[in-house]
């Protein structure tokens, strides 16, 4: 192969995970005589500094490959580094976390070994939706890749991570189970927050909001379904307001799309869709994105629709 591959793993991700699926990789790689340079994060935001130093490196991104081994904050990492880096190089995801919900949009359960063999095979690089966001300042900027969530999905979020690390439910459950935990956990946390939105032009407010999500798969939460309406070919914003929901309400809500996996009661949920779009909320609110916490603060966020290459089958 004329191209460097580089190989981004984070060796914790799954509850140590990633480490097998690595080794898995490089086995893999060496049996075929795939010269790569294997990094390995060893903290938060590693997978930053690591692709910086690639950048540094190359200036086209034709140059090289990167296969990014690990969970969702991983790949998150790695794509908003090389987009604001200002070269896309396309990626190989190959999934080693406990939600894995871009895998489980685009790669439909794919093993490691199909997923390499469709990155050496048919090499096709497939351009999929992203979203950029960013503050009216300016001052913060990001992608989504699955989704971002304010209220009471980012209450659930702050719960999973102020778990110690020994906590049973860290160590061994899976994203979906570990979710519904920290969910049960969460209900008694729900806070209610008012909403300007705004969708392709059109203004809406929105009172006694609990959770605003901007989706661009229809998973969250490590495979929890939230919706049937959202299709990721579609490239457009979809984002679903909770309203006036009660502590009752909430938990026929999870029963339903944790459980049953039904779609949410239409009464208390609006699901709005456009090319771009602005969410104001003053009031300091829990969110993440991709599952990673973002600072509990008030949002004036405007969105876009965007585009990342990957290689897909």
């Amino acid at each position: 192969m004329s191209k460097r591959l580089y190989l981004i793993a984070n060796p914790l991700s799954g509850s140590g995970k990633g480490h097998d699926v690595l080794q898995e990789v490089q086995l893999i790689l060496k049996s075929l005589n795939i010269v790569h340079i294997s990094y390995l994060t060893e903290y938060a935001g590693h997978a930053i500094e690591i692709v910086k130093q690639i950048c540094a490196k190359h200036l086209n991104e034709d140059d090289f490959d990167v296969f990014v081994i690990g969970g969702d904050g991983t790949l998150h990492e790695v794509v908003s580094t090389f987009v604001k880096c200002g070269i896309r190089p396309p990626l190989t995801v190959i999934p080693a976390g406990t939600g894995n919900d871009f895998s489980r949009t685009w790669q439909h359960g794919m093993t490691t070994r199909q997923i390499i063999d469709c990155y050496l095979l048919h090499h096709s690089i497939k351009n999929i939706p992203i979203f950029n966001y960013s503050d009216a300042e300016q001052i913060e900027s990001d992608i989504i890749l699955n989704n971002l969530g304010i209220g009471f999905d980012g209450t659930v979020i702050h719960q999973v991570r102020s778990l110690p690390d020994n906590s049973p439910i860290k160590r061994f459950a899976n994203g979906k189970f570990s979710y519904a935990l920290s969910a049960v956990m969460s209900i008694f946390q729900l806070e209610s927050f008012n909403t300007l939105l705004k969708i392709n032009q059109q203004v809406t407010h929105l009172d006694n909001c609990q959770l605003v999500c901007v989706m661009n798969t229809p998973y969250f939460g490590g495979g929890i379904k939230l919706t049937q309406k959202i299709n990721p070919e579609d490239r457009t914003l979809s984002i679903l307001v909770f309203q006036q929901v009660t502590l009752g309400k909430l938990i026929k809500f999870l029963w339903q799309v944790i459980i049953k996996k039904q779609e949410p009661d239409a009464k208390y949920v609006q699901y709005f869709t456009g090319t771009h779009a602005a969410i104001m909320i003053e009031q300091a609110i829990h969110s993440h994105v991709d599952g990673e916490l973002r600072p509990k603060q008030a949002n004036d966020l405007r969105f876009t629709v965007d585009e990342y290459p990957f290689y897909l089958s």
